[in-house]
């Protein structure tokens, strides 16, 4: 991957972590209230209701940040591809050690079963 690509991403996520978090919508709230109040107590408002003006920011707002969402939402999708395939190797790994656990138990029962049987012909011969 190259550099400015890598950047990119690293924006587009930045971005969605800023528009999608309380502080900013805490913050656009806040904003829009005081513009509505002014424009719609100032003598002379620039934007008088139905505050055209707002209303056009905020759908260019929504319209450039919109691909940007997007962008990231798939970077993280593609990250949590690589996280299930990662722990499903790992699964796969344990599975494998489990069968070879088991594998070693029985071997072990076997020796042991064996090793008893050996010491009660030991104890059955004669002296």
């Amino acid at each position: 991957m190259k550099r400015s690509e890598r950047d990119d991403k690293i924006f587009a996520d930045r971005v969605n972590n800023f528009v999608g978090s309380g502080a900013f919508i805490i913050g656009q709230s806040i904003f829009l209230v005081a513009y509505m109040i002014y424009q719609l107590f100032a003598g002379n408002p620039f934007d008088p209701y139905p505050f055209v003006l707002c209303n056009l920011i905020l759908s260019f707002q929504a319209a450039y940040t919109g691909p940007f969402v997007i962008w990231s939402q798939n970077r993280a999708a593609a990250r949590d591809r690589e996280v299930i395939e990662h722990i499903r190797s790992m699964v796969e790994q344990i599975g494998t050690l489990v069968q070879q656990i088991k594998s070693l138990e029985e071997q072990t029962k076997a020796k042991i079963e064996e090793m008893e049987d050996d010491l009660e012909s030991a104890d059955k011969r004669p002296c």
